[in-house]
C-alpha cells in the first residue's frame, strides 16, 4: 500500500492522484494491524504532502487511532514540507 501510494504523486494529474488517495485511505482504514495501518498511513500522508494538499494530510492523521500513529503522519507531512522550503535538508535516497 505505501508504494502505491508514493507513486500517485507521480502522476501528472494531481486530481486523479488525490481521488487514487481517498480511496487507498479508505482500505487503509479496513486494517487491524495497528503498525501496518500507520505505515501506510504515513505513504499517503506524504504523497498528499508532495501535493501540497494539506488539509488531506491533517485528515490523514485523524484516522490514526493512537497518539503515536498520529505524530508519525504528521511529521512525515512536516519532512516533506520542510524539504519543499529548504532542499538541503533533503536526505539522499539509499539505492
Amino acid at each position: 500500500m505505501s508504494a502505491i501510494a508514493e507513486s500517485y504523486s507521480q502522476l501528472n494529474d494531481p486530481a486523479a492522484a488525490k481521488t487514487l488517495l481517498e480511496q487507498a485511505l479508505t482500505n487503509v482504514e479496513r486494517t487491524d494491524n495497528p503498525q501496518h495501518k500507520a505505515n501506510a498511513l504515513s505513504a499517503i500522508a506524504k504523497t498528499y504532502a508532495e501535493l501540497e494538499a494539506w488539509r488531506q494530510v491533517n485528515q490523514t492523521a485523524a484516522s490514526c487511532t493512537s497518539n503515536d500513529c498520529k505524530a508519525e503522519v504528521l511529521s512525515t507531512g512536516l519532512t516533506v514540507r520542510a524539504e519543499q522550503l529548504h532542499p538541503e535538508l533533503k536526505e539522499e535516497e539509499e539505492e
